[in-house]
């Protein structure tokens, strides 16, 4: 990144967490780059995320924009990890309500479009090693 181009903040990776990070800071006012290696491309698997996923949502000022992209309810999810057996959580009982099918694809870039709006820059490419020059990386 040119001198030209300098930021405060580089956020390596444009998942959700990484553009939420960007998000935030964006809207605190801090010049940041949200790198991100732009690949569009190949199967991207859906997700389905947790009802507390409203909450967080909620607190970016996302949750409407969420809505209106129209992921799928999940009413319960039957999952297995390190054995054949698959347990079953209904979130009917749920204080937040039902989880969430998403478009793993359309969710990212929800997320990184809004902190773009926000201020943040995307760059184009991977952060595999920095090198600290005098007070700049």
């Amino acid at each position: 990144m040119s001198t030209a181009g300098a930021v405060d903040t580089v956020v390596a990776g444009a998942g959700p967490a990484g553009a939420a990070a960007a998000l935030c800071l964006a809207r605190r006012g801090v010049p940041v780059a949200l790198v991100d290696p732009f690949e569009e491309s190949g199967l991207q698997v859906g997700e389905t995320l947790a009802p507390t996923t409203r909450e967080l949502l909620a607190q970016l000022g996302l949750w409407e924009r969420f809505l209106a992209a129209g992921h799928r309810p999940a009413h319960a999810i039957r999952s297995a990890w390190g054995s054949a057996e698959a347990i079953d959580q209904d979130f009917i009982l749920n204080p937040f309500g039902s989880g969430w099918h998403v478009d793993r694809r359309a969710f990212d870039r929800m997320l990184v479009d809004a902190a773009v709006e926000a201020g943040a820059r995307r760059v184009a490419g991977v952060i595999g090693r920095g090198t600290r020059r005098g007070d700049a990386w």
